[in-house]
């Protein structure tokens, strides 16, 4: 991992301390988490995370943010 790399995980991580953009990211979980049960043949459930609960820290790098939630077993290439 290049210097940059580990700034821009360093930022990112202190950013997940917050505890809005926690708050934020609880939210978009508990809906995830409540497809999944709806859609039985689906392998995951998902949702965009949007951009401005960061706060202008974000890197801008950062061009999304997504939450995924796996059934068990499941893999990401189906």
């Amino acid at each position: 991992m290049s210097p940059q790399e580990h700034l821009i995980l360093e930022s990112l991580d202190a950013l997940l301390q917050s505890d809005a953009v926690r708050a934020c990211l609880n939210a978009i979980v508990d809906r995830v988490e409540r497809k999944l049960p709806r859609d039985h043949g689906a392998a995951m459930a998902w949702e965009p995370v949007p951009l401005s609960i960061y706060g202008a820290s974000l890197p801008v790098c950062v061009r999304s943010s997504w939450d995924f939630i796996l059934r068990a077993w499941a893999t990401s290439d189906q």
